[in-house]
């Protein structure tokens, strides 16, 4: 052990050797390259949730809307790969919404599971039947947009006939 002070003649050595700082390096490089798949994929799935919240706000805000204005009230839905819905609020302005680039509609079908293009609200809150809108993430490797019962990838947004909104996890 050498000893620093003021009548020693040792040559002291303050800091770190080269190979003491690559380890380190090299430690932090893999931390780093372990962790941006994993925020990347839980961005991914921020992003899916956000999406299909607001799409149930909206029908929310439209069925609100049909029972406020005493009128038929539409929430149009366009699937992938122009994935977006529309409606117009109690003022008539028109909401035009897009789904982000990595979240895709892949099915809106009413309760016979033929597809529809619209859910219509009336005056009394109901709709014309019970629907099911399945929105989901696109796969990175091949840009599809198909639910993985696998490994689940998407939401299932549901309205009932009395015209209320339901989430649910794609399982």
């Amino acid at each position: 052990m050498t000893m620093c002070g003021r009548n020693e003649r040792a040559i002291c050595s303050s800091g770190v050797t080269l190979p003491e700082l690559l380890v380190v390096v090299a430690i932090i490089s893999l931390a780093v390259m372990v962790s941006i798949p994993l925020v990347s994929d839980v961005v991914r799935e921020a992003r899916l949730k956000g999406a299909v919240g607001e799409f149930a706000a909206v029908l929310r805000a439209a069925r609100w809307t049909a029972v406020n204005s005493q009128a038929t009230t539409s929430v149009t839905v366009t699937q992938h790969p122009n994935s977006s819905f529309e409606w117009t609020n109690l003022r008539g302005v028109v909401h035009d919404t897009a789904m982000p680039d990595t979240v895709c509609v892949e099915s809106v079908v009413d309760g016979a599971n033929q597809p529809i293009t619209a859910i219509r609200f009336h005056a009394n809150g109901g709709t014309d039947g019970a629907t099911a809108v399945t929105v989901v993430l696109e796969d990175p490797r091949n840009g599809s947009c198909t639910v993985n019962l696998v490994e689940p990838n998407g939401w299932i947004v549901r309205t009932n006939l009395l015209g209320f909104t339901k989430v649910t996890r794609v399982e």
